[in-house]
């Protein structure tokens, strides 16, 4: 299995290079990797199929103009926090545009608008079939003052919904080629609780797998290479746990 950040194709290549010298690479197909490594195409893969996510423009797209304040600037090919800034008001708009290169979707940003709320997160263990297993769901606490810094998440969170549960089975579903262990990132905003939004697929290995590892009385490894009993089995712990960002 491969773990690398989504950042300059870093996870495509490494797992392109690994599946030509071993095929049994347990992560998700160079396509879905694709896919959810680029945040404006997942943008408008969610377009496509009615799921509801976070606005989101290209730099240069007029609807820019028009967004209110305050903003969230970040790179087209993020992970993580990375690069990411919230900026308050105009005055401070064109200098943090300057901090991103345009020319290349590498180092590209994306914009949208911040939207106040809860992070969450859904691990999920997929199948060669598809067939999925979704993880309880898992609060993250993110400072967006300081940039977005993640430093850590708490399992379960309270926001263990329906409403969650389904919107994240539905991108699950949406999805050809997702392998292995992936982390769904979804936002519960302050003004509307009742209706999640998608806010990206990490479609490898997350911080969050060392809270499930603890809290889960088998071993999702050994369910993870297919060998234990079906995921419909699976036994939890009681009570919580908390992790930071190193796990």
């Amino acid at each position: 299995c491969i773990i690398a950040p989504e950042l300059n194709h870093e996870l495509l290549q490494r797992v392109r290079l690994a599946r030509t010298l071993n095929p049994q690479v347990w992560n998700c197909t160079e396509a879905a990797i694709e896919l959810c490594g680029d945040k404006w195409a997942f943008f408008r893969h969610c377009q496509l199929h009615q799921l509801p996510t976070i606005p989101t423009y290209l730099t240069d797209d007029l609807a820019c103009e028009r967004m209110t304040w305050p903003r969230v600037l970040k790179l087209r090919l993020g992970a993580g926090s990375q690069s990411m800034q919230l900026v308050a008001s105009s005055a401070t708009w064109k200098q943090s545009l300057a901090t991103f290169d345009s020319t290349r979707v590498e180092t590209a940003a994306i914009v949208q608008p911040f939207i106040r709320g809860n992070a969450i997160s859904v691990g999920a263990i997929v199948d060669s079939a598809g067939r999925y297993e979704m993880f309880p769901v898992a609060d993250q606490f993110i400072d967006p003052s300081r940039g977005f810094a993640y430093s850590g998440g708490r399992i379960p969170s309270t926001w263990n919904t329906s409403a969650v549960r389904e919107l994240a089975e539905g991108v699950l579903r949406s999805i050809p080629g997702l392998r292995g262990f992936v982390g769904i990132d979804l936002l519960i905003p302050d003004a509307a609780p009742e209706s999640p939004l998608l806010i990206e697929i990490n479609p490898r290995l997350t911080t969050s797998y060392t809270g499930y590892r603890r809290l889960c009385r088998d071993n999702l490894a050994a369910l993870w290479l297919g060998e234990t009993l079906p995921v419909e089995n699976l036994r939890w712990h009681g009570g919580h746990v908390e992790f930071n960002s190193a796990g």
